[in-house]
């Protein structure tokens, strides 16, 4: 499961930033505090998250370019076990990438041919996944002296032994009675291991700020994307402005809000290119209703945000039609100037797709994949998108660029995205090279469950609790929004109160990530849930239904004769 034991003779069959010879000798994942610091000096590597420590996620290769980027292929792919979200940045030391993947499982590949060298998993228990927000995801490794370090999704961090795949040691960074986890990349600093812990949403709180580093001022701090909980932020103490109808919890209205908890942007990496001066990230408009609970009481599962969310179809109607009044499209790739403070352009995909982490190169090329399944490259200085690729799945991990006996590879961690969830994930490490020439498979043909919801007979009374408990314990996942969690209007346990209580009550899937919500959820508490969704499940069999007619409608009016 661990170990394959064919990295040494792979490392010394390469050549990048060193020689062969070199390489060999030092052995992997030879990194130290000294190269760390000079990994400027070694652009065929991309030693560390962000490539550097400054983290700019910018590749001084200039191979491929504006002129030649048509001639970029596939060069190989490899097949990722895990049918679920891929976030990390793949670091690549001497001819070998280091790549994490969800349940926090680590691979390492050949950087030339994509050949698997090993497979570390750290064995998350399945049933952790009830202290995670938003997948089951990991977004990035750190190397040090010949060890890989991870950071789980149950709160370790562990110590890889870089050339065999084996654990070296691992210890817990969190209190285990408490809902952490942990998702974000480590990095190692002077040979300590940095690393973060989430739970925002169950009750644990961090804050992060950006300085200057000689005086501590607070630099600028401007809009990129539409905002109406705030004015602005107070430079001389870096908060933000509240605007008082944004307070909820005080005026006991629903206010609505942009951008939403998803955030304008969110954790997808920025990158940074000294030669047009811009910074390119993704921005996102979308607008979310909030309302304070009075009847709030903090659970030991499910989220502890204190807010309503679950809210009637006329309420949900009238946040689509605010978003459709106040933005002119629902976000950008965006190339910012940090100078003039604002865009020097904007890409909008009229498919509203999210947009994944960015790579800008000396070849005037920023790398970005999208939400709908395809990675794309743009001219750096302009914002043209020069070349598309498709990815059959979401791209939006950071991509990497590093160089093997002199050839340049753009390499990125493609899987899940906006699809359905029961479309088949294709989770894939992808490389490219000028000239890659190789395919990948034809996508599965799939077919969702059909909507087919039972009848309603439960109360008002009965579907209002069911709403209130599934606001608090079900909508973080199961939104119906992406694609990391089944949507429960689609179950057949709809139908059948006792597999539904099987499930969630019992931890009949457990196995699967969905652990007992028993401890926060009575026998009521799960029929009215079971309720409420069926009515979630009726109003989208409705509008599908509605669709379908329109659609049937419009093909026999197409059909009929018509004079010219």
């Amino acid at each position: 499961m661990r170990n394959i034991g064919i990295l040494a003779a792979a490392i010394a069959a390469v050549g990048s930033a060193a020689s062969a010879q070199d390489t060999a000798e030092r052995g992997p994942a030879a990194v130290d505090e000294a190269r760390l610091l000079a990994a400027n000096a070694e652009p065929g590597n991309w030693l560390s998250y962000g490539r550097t420590y400054d983290e700019q996620r910018y590749s001084p290769l200039d191979q491929v370019t504006t002129g030649n980027i048509g001639e970029l292929g596939l060069a190989w792919f490899a097949d990722i076990p895990l049918n679920r979200g891929q976030e990390s940045t793949p670091i690549v030391v001497d001819g070998v990438i280091y790549l994490s993947s969800s349940w926090s499982n680590v691979f390492a590949y050949d950087a030339a041919t994509g050949e698997q060298l090993w497979r570390y998993d750290p064995e998350v228990p399945r049933e952790w996944a009830i202290n995670v927000c938003c997948g089951m995801v990991n977004r990035g490794v750190a190397a040090w002296n010949g060890r890989i370090y991870v950071g789980t999704l149950d709160g370790r961090l562990v110590a890889i032994d870089a050339a065999t795949g084996e654990e070296v040691w691992d210890v817990y960074t969190i209190d285990r009675n408490q809902r952490y986890s942990t998702t974000g990349a480590v990095r190692v600093v002077k040979g300590r291991v940095l690393v973060g812990n989430s739970g925002g949403e169950f009750g644990v709180r961090g804050y992060v700020s950006a300085y200057d580093a000689e005086t501590g001022e607070l630099i600028s701090a401007d809009a990129f994307a539409p905002v109406n909980w705030a004015s602005h932020v107070d430079l001389a103490t870096g908060r933000p402005v509240e605007n008082l109808e944004a307070r909820y919890d005080d005026t006991g209205q629903i206010a609505f809000v942009t951008p939403t908890g998803r955030g304008a942007h969110n954790w997808q990496p920025m990158s940074f290119n000294p030669n047009t001066g811009l910074v390119y990230f993704g921005s996102r408009h979308s607008m979310s209703a909030y309302l304070a609970d009075p009847d709030f009481t903090p659970t030991s599962i499910g989220t502890n945000t204190g807010t309503f969310r679950a809210f009637s179809p006329e309420q949900r109607a009238e946040v689509t039609a605010r978003e459709d009044a106040l933005f002119a499209d629902r976000g950008a790739l965006l190339g910012w100037d940090p100078v003039a403070r604002g865009p020097a352009w904007r890409y909008v995909d009229p498919r509203q797709t999210g947009n994944g982490g960015t790579l800008s190169t000396a070849g005037n090329l920023v790398f970005a994949g999208g939400g709908e399944g395809q990675f794309f490259a743009y001219r750096a200085d302009g914002g043209e998108r020069l070349w598309t690729f498709d990815a059959h799945t979401g791209v939006a991990a950071g991509p990497v660029s590093y160089e093997v006996d002199g050839e340049q590879y753009i390499a990125v961690a493609a899987g899940r995205g906006l699809q359905p969830y029961y479309q088949p994930n294709y989770a894939r490490l992808l490389a490219f090279k000028l000239g890659g020439a190789r395919q990948l498979p034809d996508p599965v043909e799939y077919v969702a469950p059909a909507l087919d919801p039972p009848p309603s007979t439960a109360s008002a009374d009965v579907i209002a609790h069911g709403a209130d408990r599934y606001g608090q314990i079900c909508v973080q996942c199961h939104n119906n929004r992406l694609g990391t969690f089944p949507d429960l209007r689609r179950s057949v346990a709809l139908a059948d109160a006792v597999l539904f209580d099987a499930i969630v009550l019992d931890g009949a899937l457990a196995a699967n990530g969905m652990a007992s919500f028993a401890e926060a959820l009575t026998p009521e508490d799960a029929t009215a849930v079971r309720e409420y969704v069926i009515t979630l499940a009726i109003e989208a069999k409705a509008a599908e239904d509605a669709e379908q007619a329109a659609a049937a409608a419009q093909a026999a009016e197409d059909a009929e004769p018509h004079e010219d």
